[in-house]
This record gives C-alpha cells, structure tokens and sequence, in this order.
C-alpha cells in the first residue's frame, strides 16, 4: 500500500480538493466501542488515484461514522506524507485521533506535520506529545514541521537525514 499512496501522491497536487467531514449522529454504544477499539482495528482504504490521495478511515463493525471523518495525505518534498486530517464535532475526544495517526505510521511508515498547517491547536499538540512516548514510534520536529516514524520503517534513517 505505500508505494501505491507514494506514486500516487506524485501525479497533481491540489490540495484544493481536501476531504471535509460530514456530520455524524453517533450512538453511545458507538462512543464505547470507539473508545476500546485498537489503533489495529481501523481499516484504512485509499479513496482516488490522484494527490492528495483521501484515504477511508472504516470501523470493524457496520458504521456511518466513517463519513465524519475526513483524511488525506499529501506528498512534501517527494518523500515526507503531509497528514490532512479534520473529525466531525461527535467525533472529538473519544481517542480516534491518536488511534489514526498511529494507524497511518504503522501502515505507512510515517506521518509529516507542518507547524503551520494545524488547524486545531488544542488537540493535535497532545495527540503529537502521545505519540512521542509511544515505543514503537520515534517522532522528531523541527521550526518547520514534525514527523512520526515507525521504528521498523525500512528507510527510516533516510527520513530522518533528509528531516
């Protein structure tokens, strides 16, 4: 899956064409089972093949909730996946965050961040400082952006030199 989303990221940048969250009703059994699901549990499914490639955050169970959910993966530099991400209202604060960036380092390798492209100020800096401490991730930052590897990432030290 990573070079189909690598090649793909290659052809036409617009990143006018960004993925926007539907709203979504969300059931309180929804909310509990969201709350234990495993980062490993998403299912996560490229939508298009032109940049920025939208990827479908699913759920092991039948669900609506998947269209409150609005991601996207742009390519910077021809190397680093730029994270384009935005959760309906219903969504926030119940873990899925955390759970889909780690879901995108562990499928994809790793996730970039620019400093000034987070749009929620509150939540993604905690979601970052979670991901610092999580073992199986060494992330970086820089004055320009931050980026999340996964430790067996073959090219990792390649990332890291060229961060």
């Amino acid at each position: 899956m990573k070079n189909f989303i690598k090649h793909k990221l290659r052809e036409n940048l617009n990143l006018s064409t960004l993925s926007l969250p539907s709203n979504v009703d969300i059931s309180y059994k929804e909310i509990l089972m969201i709350k234990n699901l495993k980062w490993s549990d998403l299912i996560l499914e490229p939508q298009n093949e032109i940049s920025p490639v939208n990827i479908k955050v699913d759920f092991p169970w039948e669900s609506e909730v998947s269209k409150g959910i609005a991601l996207d993966i742009a390519l910077v530099k021809d190397m680093f996946y730029q994270i384009h991400i935005s959760l309906d209202k219903n969504l926030r604060g119940l873990g899925l965050g955390y759970k889909i960036y780690k879901a995108l380092i562990m499928n994809f390798g790793h996730i970039y961040s620019g400093k000034g492209r987070k749009l929620n100020k509150l939540e993604v800096p905690k979601i970052w400082d979670k991901l610092k401490n999580d073992s199986e991730i060494t992330c970086v930052a820089n004055d320009i952006a931050d980026m999340c590897i996964a430790n067996n990432t073959p090219n990792k030290d390649e990332l890291l030199n060229n961060f």
